[in-house]
């Protein structure tokens, strides 16, 4: 799709907005998060699969499971979803993206730091292994303050995008009680997975690109390993990846 090519042109031009990141604990695992969803030129767009793992590989980062998604909103300002646009019923239109994006900023105005609710996430989940070509998303919150994604949710292939979904990214380095580590390896390491996952131990944790893209430099990969493959995509995105970092409190996950 037209919007898919535009957004990946962006990213692999190094346009993707700089997040602010955003330290949150998950059990003895302290991540950087971004405080937003990601923006490009200023605004939130939704991001077919493919895309959303594509703007992650460029900040040396990953999409957060489930289990994060919820460390995230604990330390969050939650924000509700907007979700009655003012004309029909087709989420996949210009005109709702605009009119979703419009209300968030509305409702955001005073609004600063973490924040979280306003968009349903783009996760990494089993499923991902055992239903391949699917996009998998969670959470989001209805007025009320409930979740509108209780479960992560594969019912859409890949490509689909809509309104709803938002694209978070965790980046890979992090800290276990202080030493350095990586998310990918715990995600990967069943004694420690758990930390991260409610699912334990994955051996998926990236979507896999669409065809003609290739992973940046730095990028986690499905084998285990950090990718040291030639790519400006990481390079040129170097100043999207370096947004002043502060510490959300939250209580640490079970």
């Amino acid at each position: 799709p037209a919007r898919d090519a535009y957004l990946l042109g962006a990213i692999q031009n190094g346009n993707l907005d700089a997040p602010e990141w955003v330290d949150v604990q998950c059990g003895p695992v302290t991540l950087s998060v971004s405080s937003d969803y990601l923006k490009i030129q200023g605004d939130r767009v939704p991001m077919a699969a493919p895309v959303a793992q594509a703007a992650c590989d460029a900040l040396a980062a990953l999409l957060p499971t489930p289990k994060i998604v919820e460390a995230i909103e604990a330390a969050a300002t939650i924000v509700a979803m907007p979700t009655r646009p003012p004309d029909g019923n087709n989420q996949l239109s210009a005109e709702w993206i605009a009119w979703c994006e419009e209300e968030t900023q509305r409702r955001m105005v005073g609004i600063s730091g973490l924040v979280a609710g306003h968009r349903k996430d783009v996760v990494t989940c089993k499923g991902m292994a055992g239903r391949p070509g699917r996009v998998w998303i969670f959470g989001a919150r209805w007025p009320n303050g409930k979740r509108i994604e209780v479960v992560a949710h594969g019912g859409h292939e890949a490509a689909y995008a809509d309104t709803s979904h938002g694209t978070r990214a965790i980046r890979d380095a992090c800290l276990v009680n202080g030493e350095p580590a990586r998310v990918s390896e715990i995600l990967r390491d069943p004694q420690r997975a758990g930390w991260l996952s409610s699912e334990g131990a994955l051996t998926v944790v990236r979507y896999p690109l669409a065809p003609g893209q290739s992973t940046p430099h730095g990028a986690a990969t499905n084998d285990g390993n950090v990718h040291n493959g030639g790519s400006h995509v990481a390079h040129n995105a170097g100043s999207a990846g370096t947004g002043q970092t502060t510490r959300a409190t939250v209580g640490t996950a079970a």
